[in-house]
């Protein structure tokens, strides 16, 4: 797994002053005299803003704040940014591009459950989102975005040269995922496939609008490469921390209390993981024993994607048999009994209720003891992580 999914986001964490001052100046005004009379002023004393820490989010804009509504305004400039530089470049390639935000009223999420009400319905969402379904199609209007319009005045030439601009090179992904038997087999198809991507000739000015806005995934691989050793060893610290192993313990103990007994989080995910999947076929892979009887989805056709008149596709495989896009609904959609998701939907919620309820407090303490380790780290290697920062500036 890659560093950064194992990163949490990085807060604000004031360090001490260089030479252990105050970090405060003070300057004494002289004082002002009109006679021999006049007593002179007091003086006054002007304090000085405290130099703002030196953060991992400085070395990496993709971190961002750690408070929720300094956070939804810091991302949404991110990707004001991003957009911003995505016109530059589409212009640069002679296309017209008008930078798109969505507002989060757009988003397909309920703003008005809150978390705990959201779980005693959703649990962790495994079983009811594959129950639900939701067809985001219906809730998104195309023509809620000014680039829908551009497109669609184009002829078809015009519209691939204006996707292959915005979007880069799609490279041949036709891999053998049905062939791979083993994790091992099928990991290095998926480091196959990211290599594929890596190594495309042009990457399409939405990815390098994002890149500069964000870092992107080339400066994550970067951090690594230059700091993964002590960022690891400093992970691991945080995690055998006695205050972390303290907290750990509480959470274990506070399940067992409510009937389930994992050594972890990470053993709850597993459990209900391996669980989910005896009971749920995807497509084009086995489902686990243990289940409804369900072995396999339905095989998925090798199809290639025919644009019609009216907008829809028809899918036609390399015998010319052709599939609508209802047809392909159904070779692409899981396979289950819906009684036996319904039933592990129910202890999923019984689960993720006692976790809500368990975790009370938790990530508080958890962010308190990081933002410590990492602080003294950021502290500890800053000269090494301006140097890289300035090199990776400099390289463009």
């Amino acid at each position: 797994m890659r560093l950064g999914y194992k990163l949490f986001a990085a807060g604000i964490v004031l360090l001490s002053a260089c030479g252990g001052g105050s970090g405060v100046v003070a300057t004494t005004a002289p004082a002002a005299s009109a006679d021999t009379t006049t007593t002179s002023e007091a003086p006054t004393t002007t304090i000085a803003p405290e130099p703002e820490a030196t953060t991992l989010a400085d070395y990496l804009p993709m971190m961002g704040p750690e408070d929720p509504e300094e956070a939804q305004d810091y991302w949404r400039g991110q990707e004001l940014a991003a957009q911003e530089l995505t016109r530059e470049c589409m212009a640069e390639e002679g296309f017209e591009y008008v930078p798109y935000v969505p507002t989060f009223e757009d988003a397909y999420f309920d703003w008005d459950m809150d978390e705990e009400e959201r779980i005693a319905q959703q649990g962790f969402g495994m079983a009811f989102h594959l129950l639900e379904q939701p067809n985001f199609e219906e809730e998104w209007d195309p023509n809620d975005d000014p680039n829908y319009a551009i497109t669609e005045a184009m002829s078809e030439s015009q519209r691939e040269a204006y996707e292959y601009a915005l979007y880069g090179e799609q490279p041949d992904m036709e891999l053998d995922w049905e062939g791979a038997q083993t994790e091992e087999e099928r990991r290095a198809l998926e480091e196959e496939m990211d290599r594929l991507w890596r190594e495309r000739e042009w990457v399409g000015c939405m990815e390098l609008g994002w890149s500069e806005a964000s870092g992107g995934e080339e400066a994550w691989m970067s951090f690594e490469e230059e700091f993964g050793d002590t960022w690891q060893d400093l992970w691991e610290r945080v995690q055998a921390d006695p205050r972390i192993v303290a907290v750990e313990d509480d959470w274990s103990t506070c399940m067992a209390d409510a009937g389930y007994e994992f050594r972890d989080s990470e053993d709850m995910w597993m459990t209900l993981d391996e669980e989910f999947n005896t009971i749920v076929s995807w497509p084009g892979q086995e489902s686990m024993d243990g289940g409804s009887g369900i072995t396999t989805a339905p095989a998925i056709p090798e199809v290639e994607p025919v644009e019609n008149e009216d907008g829809t596709y028809t899918f036609v495989d390399a015998e010319g048999n052709e599939y609508t896009e209802e047809d392909m609904e159904v070779f692409w959609a899981p396979t289950f009994d819906e009684a036996e998701v319904r039933a592990f939907m129910d202890k999923e919620i019984a689960i993720a209720t006692a976790d809500f309820k368990c975790n009370e407090g938790r990530w508080e303490r958890y962010e308190e003891v990081r933002e410590e380790y990492e602080a003294e780290w950021v502290a500890e290697n800053k000269a090494a992580l301006d140097a890289w920062k300035a090199r990776r500036e400099a390289a463009g």
